[in-house]
């Protein structure tokens, strides 16, 4: 949606490290410098996250086929994946709906 949205090149692989790379070098950078290098370096994290999201969807989920005795998955695991994933698409999808407003103080 993103990558459609800002008319950005398709990655030719749809798999989510390509789709993520195309969107997180697009992503508008704080004004500020010195935010700007620790936005980027939080961002640069994620793309671990991110890839251990995707890697927990192709070994638990039924797309690829589990067999008769898929990996176990705790709640705690599988909230830890949905809680991070939902962290990264807040903030593109705040960012994209937003045009990057700096956020309101509120001191």
């Amino acid at each position: 949606f993103y990558i459609e949205t800002h008319k950005l090149d398709m990655p030719t692989k749809l798999n989510v490290m390509p789709l993520w790379q195309t969107v997180q070098s697009h992503l508008t950078q704080n004004s500020d410098p010195n935010l700007a290098d620790d936005q980027y370096k939080m961002l640069k994290r994620m793309t671990s996250i991110i890839d251990g999201a995707g890697a927990f969807r192709s070994h638990i989920g039924s797309a690829h086929g589990r067999g008769k005795s898929p990996p176990k998955l705790t709640i705690s695991e599988a909230r830890l994946a949905v809680n991070a994933s939902h962290t990264i698409v807040v903030f593109v999808m705040e960012g994209l709906h937003s045009h990057n407003e700096p956020a309101k103080s509120p001191f």
